[in-house]
């Protein structure tokens, strides 16, 4: 068995990033509000994940899959932006990306990264902009600011973060094998699409990442 590295691979998720033919694009500066769609912009029902470059790819190997005790987040809290949503745990989909729950309101955990316990390594929580539903709660994650608290649940088990900073890069531009490395200072990766909406190429243009530390922690 063969499992796909956290790096090249999982070009996120987020190429597409909607899934929906009603999903509509942010926009790239402001706060990310949601467009009007015209028929010609609007997504398939599952947009193409891209991935720029050669898929790293590595042998299974005990270390790299899930261990048999871990403590996966299952709500997250951001009281800045009034959210509160629901966790699911996500692996690699048989394309080489990141899985993400198709519904927006619901954020993937990537279970073969760090948990909710890990002392190292970024945990990384990714969810779609919107979904047939309307816009997600990740479409306001530009909204945050350095400082803000963000709380990552498992029952009665709470991990609070302090934000970082909050990043908007093209989507062929990032360097996912440090979003999600297992290494290093432990830190929340929270990720969404954002920027443009390429009708050619039927995805956004960028990703937006939120890069938190736990509480007590320095930079």
């Amino acid at each position: 068995m063969r499992i796909v590295a956290t790096a090249l691979a999982l070009s996120l998720i987020l190429a597409g990033c909607a899934t929906t033919p009603d999903a509509a694009p942010l926009g790239m500066s402001g706060s990310p509000e949601p467009q009007a769609a015209r028929a010609d912009d609007r997504i398939g029902p599952i947009a193409a994940p891209v991935v720029d470059g050669p898929v790293a790819v590595v042998d299974s190997d005990p270390a790299l899959a899930p261990r048999a005790t871990v403590t996966a987040p299952t709500r997250l809290v951001v009281g800045a932006l009034g959210i509160d949503m629901a966790v699911a745990p996500v692996g690699v989909a048989e394309d080489g990306q990141m899985e993400v729950p198709e519904r927006a309101e619901i954020a993937g955990w990537y279970r073969y990264g760090p948990d909710l316990d890990a002392d190292e390594g970024h945990m990384v929580l990714a969810a779609h902009v919107d979904d047939p539903s309307g816009i997600g709660p990740f479409a306001r994650l530009r909204e945050l600011n350095a400082g803000d608290r963000i709380e990552v649940r498992d029952g009665d088990r709470v991990r609070i973060y302090t934000v970082e900073r909050i990043e908007q890069t093209d989507k062929r531009e990032i360097d996912f094998a440090d979003v999600f490395s297992r290494d290093g200072e432990p830190r929340l990766a929270l990720i969404t699409c954002g920027g443009s909406w390429d009708r050619q190429e039927r995805h956004y243009s960028d990703n937006v990442v939120v890069w938190a530390i736990p509480e007590g922690s320095s930079p």
